[in-house]
C-alpha cells in the first residue's frame, strides 16, 4: 500500500521519537522523504548535496562555505537551515536557500532589465511615433549619413533646365518641404512653378527619398543589426521624428534644390524654401508625422 509521511517544520517525522518513520519494511524502502530529497536512514540525516543535514536539531552537521552578508545577520550562522525559517524557504544545495537563490536571480533579472533599458534608450526604440521624442543613437547616425548622401545620379543639368521650361506658362503650387518626407501639409506660402517643372522635380525628390530610404537600412543594420520592417514609415519618415532629424531632411533638401539648381530655375522655391525648412525644423506641429501623408 502507500504510505504518507507527516513532518514538522525542520523536517522530523510526526510520530517517532528517532525521527524515523514506524517499523513497516514497506516505509523504510522510501529513500526519498522530507522535502524530496535522499535520506539515510542508519544516520537519519537528509543528503542536501554541499553538506548533510539532521532535522532534529535543525541545523547542518558542517559549516557553510558561504560568509553570509553583514544586511542578512541569519546568513552568519554558518549552520542553520532556511535561514531558520524552513516553512516559507529551503536548502536543496546546501549553500544557500531557495529564498535566496530567487532573490539573486530577481536581482539579476532586475539588473538585466535595467540594462535592457539603458541600451534601448541609447539605439532607440524604431516603433516609437511619439513626435519630438529622445533622439537616439540611430537619429543621430541617420542625421549624418542623411545630409552626406550624393543626389546628382541621374538627373539633367541646369542649362537643359532652363530651355526646358522656358516657355512653361501652366502654374502649379510645390510644397518646397514634400508631404511624403513629412512636410507640414498646410505649408503657407507654397512655390508657385511651372507644370512640367513641378513634374521634373518631383521625379527626382522621389529619387532623393529613396536614397535616403537606402541609407537609412543601412543604418538600421549598423545600429539594430537587422532591416527594421515593423511598420509603413520609411526610414526617411522615421528620421523626421525629432526635430534634430528635420533639421537634417531640411539641409539635405537645401542641398538638394542648391546642388542642381532649383533655386534658379525655379525662383518662387529659392524665396519659399528658407522659411518652410526653419519652421519644419523646430520643435512643434509644422510637420505631416507621424502620418507624412496628405
Amino acid at each position: 500500500g502507500s504510505h504518507g509521511y507527516s513532518y514538522d517544520a525542520f523536517g522530523v517525522e510526526l510520530g517517532s521519537d528517532e525521527g524515523m518513520p514506524a517499523n513497516d519494511a514497506a516505509a523504510h524502502a522510501v529513500s526519498h522523504r522530507y522535502t524530496g530529497e535522499y535520506m539515510d536512514r542508519h544516520t537519519g540525516l537528509l543528503y542536501l548535496r554541499a553538506r548533510d543535514y539532521n532535522p532534529k536539531v535543525g541545523r547542518f552537521i558542517s559549516m557553510d562555505e558561504h560568509p553570509g552578508s553583514q544586511r542578512i545577520p541569519l546568513t552568519l550562522n554558518k549552520y542553520l537551515y532556511g535561514n531558520a525559517d524552513p516553512v516559507n524557504t529551503i536548502d536543496p544545495s546546501g549553500n544557500f536557500t531557495m529564498g535566496g537563490m530567487m532573490s539573486g536571480i530577481n536581482t539579476g533579472l532586475n539588473l538585466t532589465s535595467f540594462a535592457r533599458d539603458i541600451y534601448s534608450s541609447i539605439l532607440g526604440n524604431p516603433n516609437d511615433d511619439k513626435p519630438d521624442g529622445r533622439f537616439s543613437l540611430w537619429d543621430a547616425v541617420m542625421t549624418m549619413m542623411f545630409k552626406a548622401i550624393p543626389v546628382n545620379a541621374g538627373m539633367a543639368s541646369s542649362a537643359s533646365f532652363g530651355q526646358q521650361f522656358s516657355g512653361s506658362s501652366r502654374s502649379h503650387k510645390h510644397h518646397t518641404v514634400p508631404v511624403y518626407m513629412c512636410g507640414a501639409k498646410n505649408q503657407k506660402p507654397l512655390a508657385s512653378i511651372s507644370s512640367e517643372g513641378h513634374k521634373q522635380l518631383h521625379s527626382e525628390l522621389y529619387k532623393f527619398k529613396v536614397a535616403g530610404d537606402v541609407v537609412g537600412f543601412a543604418v538600421d543594420m549598423l545600429v539594430y543589426r537587422k532591416k527594421f520592417l515593423g511598420g509603413i514609415k520609411t526610414p526617411t519618415q522615421r528620421l523626421a521624428r525629432t526635430p534634430q532629424g528635420r533639421a537634417a531632411i531640411a539641409a539635405g533638401l537645401g542641398y538638394f534644390y542648391m546642388r542642381h539648381g532649383w533655386f534658379e530655375k525655379e525662383e518662387a522655391i529659392g524665396v519659399v524654401f528658407p522659411v518652410a525648412a526653419a519652421k519644419f525644423s523646430l520643435a512643434g506641429n509644422y510637420h505631416s508625422y507621424p502620418s507624412c501623408s496628405r
